[in-house]
């Protein structure tokens, strides 16, 4: 089978104020108004030394003074700076939004890395000190943990094991169990492919789930035609719209990233399938929100629910995004920005 890139990006289960013056009366002498101060930006594209091993990060935020965004992308291995900028920018007006290659991805990605590296509890632990290393160097008093996909399997695991760092998490397609999913997505995919008379689809989802990891081009296979039925990107029948947004990117990924995602999958694939986040991630001490796409075939909606029924959290909240598939902050950006500004900074939430 021919992969082409935005396929291989995508397989995981594949970023002010002026001053104003104040006016006088005519009978009072006049004073000089203490100017605001400009809002100073963030523009940092630099490299954190992780566990270590050197890890490419960019954060952007309109003001030096607004809260922390962590944004652990999916995958494995597939960095999502080059996706950023179609929701970035309206994030950027409420918090310092850093996007972060994880090892084996992106601009952080080395084929020579040796496989201890590459292990869920490293992650984890490269969470942490990421986010040690941006409180320290933005003074901030806050830092939610955003993660998406694969990225929420490392996000509720942080989230859950160090709650002092984070004032909440945020997950959008929660992982949970890869056993559970991959049933759940039988069954919906089925159903779907039946309805828009897709016959290879439905050939292959009449299948029993696997109860063992698939191989790799199996699991290619699954996740090309979970795409063709719209599960990936909502009345999208394939990766196209993933190229057309790399394309326009100011961060494309460089030729160095090729073979990132298969790099990672090949090194996490098994331990993945054994992780169970729904019995390692259930009491979180911050509020949990989790964020579904309604059409969602990578990560089957009740499996989310279910997940979201059974944490622990001083607030939790499940939010639906009805026009969307796995990816609400390419899929529904607007909708996106106006449930993090409502959930996480408790603006706007009357609109």
């Amino acid at each position: 089978m021919r992969l082409t890139r935005a396929t291989l990006l995508f397989v995981g289960t594949a970023a002010v104020a002026l001053g104003c013056s104040s006016s006088n009366s005519a009978q009072r002498p006049k004073t000089s108004a203490t100017p605001r101060t400009q809002p100073t930006p963030v523009r940092l594209w630099t490299k954190v030394t992780l566990g270590g091993v050197a890890q490419q990060i960019l954060a952007r935020g309109d003001d030096a003074t607004l809260p922390l965004l962590l944004w652990l992308h999916g995958g494995p291995g597939n960095s999502e700076i080059p996706l950023s900028h179609v929701y970035g920018p309206a994030l950027e007006r409420h918090f310092i939004v850093v996007h972060w290659d994880q090892r084996g991805a992106g601009r952080s990605y080395a084929a020579s890395a040796p496989p201890r590296d590459m292990s869920v509890d490293r992650f984890v632990r490269d969470s942490k000190e990421l986010a040690l290393w941006l409180r320290q160097r933005f003074k901030s008093s806050r830092l939610f943990l955003l993660g998406h996909s694969w990225g929420t399997v490392v996000g509720a695991l942080a989230a859950a094991r160090y709650p002092k760092l984070f004032d909440a998490y945020v997950a959008v397609a929660q992982v949970t169990n890869l056993v559970q999913i991959g049933e759940a997505q039988r069954r919906l995919a089925f159903e779907r492919a039946k309805r828009q008379s897709n016959a290879a689809a439905s050939a292959r989802f009449a299948k029993p789930a696997a109860k063992r990891p698939p191989s790799l081009p199996q699991l290619l296979e699954t996740m090309k035609l979970v795409a063709s039925l719209g599960g990936n990107l909502y009345k999208q029948t394939g990766y196209g719209r993933f190229a057309q947004i790399m394309k326009a990117s100011k961060h494309p990924l460089p030729p160095s990233a090729r073979g990132a995602t298969l790099f990672s999958l090949k090194r996490l694939w098994s331990e993945l399938w054994r992780l169970d986040v729904s019995k390692d991630a259930k009491r979180f001490e911050m509020p949990v929100y989790l964020l579904i796409g309604r059409h969602d075939l990578q990560v089957p909606p009740p499996t989310v629910v279910a997940y979201a029924a059974s944490v622990a959290a001083p607030r939790k909240a499940v939010v639906w995004f009805d026009s969307s598939a796995h990816w609400p902050q390419l899929e529904q950006p607007r909708r996106f920005e106006r449930v993090l500004v409502c959930k996480l900074l408790q603006k706007g939430c009357a609109r």
